[in-house]
């Protein structure tokens, strides 16, 4: 089953625990990934959608440039994965 871009901004982060977040940084050039767990161990039952809006580089303190939502990574070993571009890149 394919999650559009817009449903998984409105789902609870509960929703996609075991995924990771994948942030990325264009000024510093920095891939971030976010495992989903633990985002709501502290964030609770917040919307992805919100959490997408706080995000922020921890080096230089702008928004992200880009920002998916995926189930694995390439070269991890799984045949497929499920990725949902949240803020597609520019």
């Amino acid at each position: 089953m394919t999650i559009t871009t817009a449903v998984a901004l409105e789902a609870p982060l509960r929703q996609f625990q075991a995924w990771n977040l994948r942030v990325f940084c264009r000024d510093c050039r920095l891939l971030v990934r976010l495992e989903v767990d633990r985002l709501v161990a502290r964030q609770g039952d917040k919307l992805v959608g919100d959490v997408v809006q706080r995000l922020r580089c921890s080096r230089c303190g702008s928004p992200p440039a880009s920002v998916s939502l995926a189930d694995g990574a390439p070269g991890e070993g799984r045949a497929s994965f499920q990725q949902i571009e949240l803020v597609p890149a520019a």
